[in-house]
């Protein structure tokens, strides 16, 4: 069974940052990412949701029959799958450096001018390689907080639509089952 979370608008901040070589266990993944804007970003969350990795198990059937006269079975754990997002946030950048396609899906892109960069996909060159990226989730209902972390993860861009200084983004990201971390507040 697939476990997911619908986390609710503007309840939810975002950070997105570098890879985290050595989660340790004093801080959350969502402190430990240091976010690839200076000063952060700044998301409002229109709205997330978290596919946990899902660890499916079958039954497996033998011949014959147990000890205890029932048929010779057993349950086999089978690979675990990606941890999965959707997200959907507005985004008003200050640096324009650091355009959605700069913050999720491409590396430190071309120089065109001083002022202007150029993104390409596909690309095996250096300034275009896709990123890997640390993007942790802090959801808070005003009490609680549930930190949701992808570390080593990729994340593709979906949809983008730009007003004025404001971006509406969509961008969908994976990462493996050892990469993903839901911290909870103790009770």
């Amino acid at each position: 069974m697939v476990t997911k979370i619908l986390l609710k608008k503007r309840q939810c901040t975002l950070k997105v940052g570098a890879t985290v070589a050595s989660p340790d266990t004093d801080n959350t993944l969502y402190d430990q990412i240091t976010d690839i804007v200076t000063g952060g970003v700044t998301a409002w969350m229109e709205e997330a949701t978290v596919t946990f990795p899902d660890g499916p198990v079958e039954k497996v059937d033998f011949t014959g029959e147990d000890a205890n006269d029932f048929q010779n079975q057993d349950l086999e754990e089978q690979s675990w799958d990606v941890a999965k997002a959707s997200l959907k946030f507005v985004y008003s950048p200050v640096d324009t450096d650091k355009t959605p396609t700069a913050l999720f899906a491409s590396g430190s892109g071309t120089a065109i001018t001083t002022e202007e960069k150029r993104y390409q996909y596909g690309s095996s060159a250096a300034a275009n390689l896709r990123a890997k990226r640390g993007v942790g989730l802090e959801y808070t209902d005003g009490t609680k907080i549930i930190d949701i972390g992808f570390n080593n993860s990729y994340w593709t861009i979906k949809d983008v639509s730009i007003t004025g200084n404001r971006y509406l983004v969509t961008v969908e990201g994976v990462c493996l089952p050892k990469d993903f971390y839901e911290e909870t507040q103790a009770a």
